[in-house]
């Protein structure tokens, strides 16, 4: 099941009619927005703790703008703590904008946070130990890794494949064990059907089928070793979100 998808907005308390729509908007995709409206703490140095803190442990950032964000001094301390952190990922979001524009660029958010993981078991520790390098981005990661027993495999497999081919992007773990896997094959197939974007990682020097090379083409994808170091993880997951911002 699908975890993470944090995202800190950075607003002014006097603009929260039009925050609270990017808020629900943001939540109906999935997302888990953060907001401060810290209204029980007065010490100023325990509010500053807090959202440095805060900030600090987030990758995802909209900056709501407005004349009242541009005026008020926390959010201007909290886009000083932001950009010290140029490896942030942040966007902007024009509250004088209409919504239909506010939501196209939240759908270009949602596009690159979250991501569908599709692997056999024989593979399961490196996908573990990529799917926790991409949790610790913030990125919301769908697996069958916690599905509840007794639920229709195929049919949830399907409903998450379909949630992030719209909002979202498919990881494709090839290696000597699913390269050949008609269960890859059928969720590249289900991908491809919805239009959605697929990146491909290659585990080792799998000798890919004909049928799935032919469905993955000349998609960009990523080396990674059997046996991957921390470094080789960090590596991969940067390559990863470079890939995902031209979605």
């Amino acid at each position: 099941m699908r975890e993470n998808g944090w995202v800190f907005i950075s607003h002014s308390h006097k603009d929260v009619d039009s925050v609270r729509k990017i808020r629900n908007y943001l939540e109906s995709l999935g997302l888990e927005p953060l907001l401060f409206y810290l209204k029980c703490l007065s010490d100023e140095d325990e509010i500053d703790d807090l959202i440095k803190r805060e900030i600090n442990a987030r990758e995802w950032f909209i900056y709501m703008d407005s004349p009242n964000a541009r005026a008020s001094k926390w959010v201007k301390k909290e886009r000083e703590i932001i950009e010290s952190h140029p490896d942030k990922k942040v966007f902007i979001i024009d509250l004088n904008q209409d919504y239909e524009s506010q939501k196209a660029i939240i759908d270009h958010i949602a596009r690159q946070i979250k991501v569908y993981i599709s692997y056999v078991c024989k593979d399961k520790r490196i996908f573990q130990s990529i799917r926790e390098k991409l949790l610790n981005y913030d990125m919301q990661v769908w697996s069958d890794e916690e599905l509840p027993s007794g639920e229709d495999l195929r049919k949830c497999i399907h409903w998450m494949i379909n949630n992030t081919t719209h909002n979202g992007f498919v990881l494709v773990l090839l290696s000597e064990h699913s390269a050949n896997s008609q269960f890859v094959k059928a969720e590249i197939e289900l991908t491809k059907r919805q239009q959605g974007k697929i990146i491909p990682i290659y585990i080792g020097h799998p000798v890919v089928s004909k049928e799935i090379a032919e469905m993955i083409g000349d998609l960009q994808g990523y080396p990674i070793s059997e046996d991957p170091t921390e470094d080789e993880l960090e590596l991969l997951v940067g390559n990863i979100l470079k890939n995902v911002v031209t979605i």
